[in-house]
């Protein structure tokens, strides 16, 4: 089987083309190669290449401040590579039947919520979290197109809603990264600088649950080989608050810095959701310990950043 990863040279891209299952050919183009951001050439790929399924991971992502300042253009860029995929997808499967899984996220569920953990069918049940707008409605209006393509056709999908990532080939250190890749740089830069304090955003007191990628790129590849279609959460049961995310993290590392909370941008206090219909498929699917996934990631970081002195 050929399979497309789009945005298969960033975070989950990466660990879904280490993950890959045998017997299937992986195609993961650079944007030179395809081009999301322009509606032409798509269909073409798809066909000319033989597609049977693409696992669409491409996607304008960043941390809580950049999505908080961008609003807009998280929601306009995602929106665009996501029509001109799925209209590509849409002419093509009139020439060979393609199926696609794609990747959304657990901030697309509502800010509040009556009952926790929220199983999948309460995912648009509400308005997303403000700091996350834009790029939860586009992903939304992904879910959408999809399903009405697939009531057209005789295209299966579905959709995987991946909680907080962490890992390997993460953005450290920039407006891209999200909190663990944000801890990690902040608390070995003061490690490495001796700093006696360093800055967190937020109170520390909202709750998160974290997926190690490569824990994702499994389930992912799970869901696509045995042909699932609907809507799948993939997390890990834990819900930590953040302040006990700071404290693993810190142990790690170990720089001995004190800790300033600035007390903004804390996000929405709680958004953790049932992986059950998930794990009632695979009951022998195993997420990593967050200890451990911390300890891997902050090896890989310092092995791979440049910019790092141990």
């Amino acid at each position: 089987m050929n399979v497309l990863i789009t945005g298969g040279n960033g975070f989950l891209g990466q660990a879904l083309q280490k993950m890959s299952l045998a017997g299937h050919k992986v195609f993961a183009p650079d944007r030179q190669e395809l081009d999301l951001l322009r509606i032409d050439g798509v269909a073409n790929y798809l066909v000319g290449n033989e597609i049977d399924y693409v696992i669409h991971a491409a996607a304008k992502v960043g941390g809580i401040k950049d999505n908080s300042q961008n609003n807009y253009e998280f929601f306009r860029i995602n929106s665009q590579i996501n029509n001109n995929l799925l209209h590509g997808v849409a002419v093509a499967t009139a020439l060979r039947e393609i199926s696609m899984v794609g990747i959304s996220s657990t901030c697309t569920y509502p800010k509040c919520s009556p009952k926790y953990p929220m199983r999948e069918d309460m995912a648009a049940g509400g308005e997303p979290e403000l700091t996350n707008m834009g790029y939860a409605l586009a992903k939304r209006h992904m879910e959408d197109q999809m399903m009405l393509m697939q009531a057209v056709s005789q295209m299966r999908t579905a959709t995987v809603y991946l909680t907080n990532l962490y890992g390997p080939n993460d953005h450290f250190g920039e407006m891209k990264s999200h909190v663990i890749p944000d801890l990690i740089h902040k608390f070995h830069e003061a490690k490495v600088e001796n700093k006696p304090s360093v800055e967190l955003y937020g109170t520390g007191s909202p709750m998160r649950q974290f997926l190690y990628v490569e824990d994702a790129a499994r389930a992912i590849w799970d869901i696509l080989d045995c042909g699932l279609i609907g809507r799948w959460n993939v997390a890990p049961r834990k819900n930590h608050t953040i302040k006990d995310v700071v404290g693993i993290v810190e142990d790690t590392i170990q720089s001995g810095a004190a800790l300033d909370w600035n007390g903004k941008l804390d996000g929405v206090y709680r958004k953790d959701v049932s992986s059950a219909k998930f794990l009632r498929e695979f009951s022998e699917f195993e997420f990593t310990s967050f200890i451990d996934g911390i300890e891997k990631t902050y090896e890989w970081y310092k092995t791979h950043c440049d910019n790092v002195t141990v």
